[in-house]
């Protein structure tokens, strides 16, 4: 069997990707990640996942036991024909995770975190530092934390863009019974904390809340399905 652990932004798939790590050798792991695939990959492909597909199609996955990563989209099966695949995620509290969203990607603004290399399809590089500007400036003075989330969801730019659970799993054509383990922060809580953001944040969580339910409604209902798996069976027991 291949376990497929899709790694949703700010919801703990960082400390659980240093987990995997640890547990398996090497050549037993494969990391789904923009900064682990070769830009000549993408040259004149530009369907969804094409940078992935191509990378998937280079490698020789005949000893990987795990996958995990942002890039993971459901379908892998496909690349691994003679196994039974697994998809595995964890989801957070959609308040605590724009919280953490919003504190990473301020970071990274600030240059207190390095900017990511992000590739487009076609192969050239996003100026994800310059749109994150953007995000947290009008001409050079600071938005408040309800102009950032509303300019941050009304300019999503295509599909693939926007940061809910929701369009983060309709993008990778997931639906919650793909999964066969639905995890949360209660199932990771022994795991050491990894890429902590510093806190910029002062939170609101009652009107966080109210941005969260007009924009992002369906979050909510998908964290709840994370509760319906037993609390006393951690990530360990599900992807070891």
């Amino acid at each position: 069997m291949v376990k497929v652990f899709l790694h949703i932004q700010k919801c703990g798939g960082t400390s659980v990707g240093e987990y995997i790590k640890s547990k398996y050798k090497e050549d037993e792991y494969l990391e789904l990640y923009t900064s682990k695939i070769p830009r000549n990959l993408v040259i004149g492909k530009t369907e969804p996942h094409s940078r992935i597909k191509s990378y998937l199609e280079s490698l020789d996955l005949e000893k990987i036991k795990i996958v995990f990563g942002h890039g993971v989209f459901n379908g892998m099966e496909e690349y691994f024909s003679n196994q039974k695949v697994e998809y595995h995620t964890l989801f957070r509290n959609p308040i605590d995770r724009i919280i953490s969203l919003y504190n990473f990607r301020r970071m990274t603004v600030m240059g207190q975190r390095p900017s990511p290399v992000i590739y487009n399809a076609d192969g050239n590089i996003q100026d994800l530092k310059g749109e994150l500007k953007k995000e947290f400036f009008i001409d050079g003075k600071e938005r408040s934390f309800s102009e950032w989330f509303v300019y941050f969801n009304d300019r999503k730019k295509d599909e693939s863009d926007s940061q809910s659970t929701y369009d983060f799993l309709k993008w990778r054509n997931f639906e919650i019974d793909d999964f066969s383990f639905i995890g949360n922060e209660i199932h990771i809580k022994h795991l050491p904390v990894i890429n902590e953001s510093i806190k910029y944040l002062e939170e609101d969580r009652i009107l966080i809340k109210n941005l969260l339910e007009k924009y992002w409604p369906d979050d909510f209902d998908l964290y709840k399905k994370s509760d319906t798996f037993p609390i006393l069976k951690t990530v360990d027991n599900y992807l070891l």
